[in-house]
């Protein structure tokens, strides 16, 4: 499914369903090292401002063996710096516009206001309760 929003998937044959997290922003392997991208700063960032726009769920996949954490960077990798730089601008230019929570959070929420059956003590009345966290509200 194409989406910038979680959602809640039910399981077949009386199976407990799922909530799917989609990628909302390029992955950084693919933009720093596939594809080489010049400014893939850009790139994030004007995601990153649709999706909230939108009030969609940002979430970028960041896998610590492409990243040169204090050590220098080569073809296989990218300096830490980069990716620094983008969490920095996110903190600053949507400072308390977002909702920061682990991807177990968020599943938990969808789950609350799916029209699935849970036990009522696991519901979650709305984003306040859940605490910090990365989603973006209207």
């Amino acid at each position: 499914m194409e989406t910038i929003y979680p959602f809640y998937v039910e399981g077949a044959n009386g199976e407990q369903g799922y909530v799917e997290l989609p990628y909302t922003l390029p992955q950084d392997s693919t933009l720093f090292l596939l594809l080489k991208h010049p400014k893939f700063q850009r790139v994030w960032r004007e995601k990153l401002n649709w999706i909230a726009e939108c009030g969609g769920m940002a979430l970028l996949n960041v896998h610590p063996d492409y990243v040169a954490f204090g050590g220098k960077s080569h073809s296989s990798n990218y300096p830490a710096d980069l990716y620094w730089e983008f969490l920095s601008w996110l903190k600053q230019e949507h400072a308390g516009k977002y909702w920061h929570v682990l991807p177990a959070e968020v599943a938990r929420f969808i789950r609350s206001i799916a029209p699935i059956k849970e036990p009522a003590d696991q519901k979650i009345q709305s984003l306040a309760d859940v605490g910090p966290g990365i989603a973006f509200s209207r």
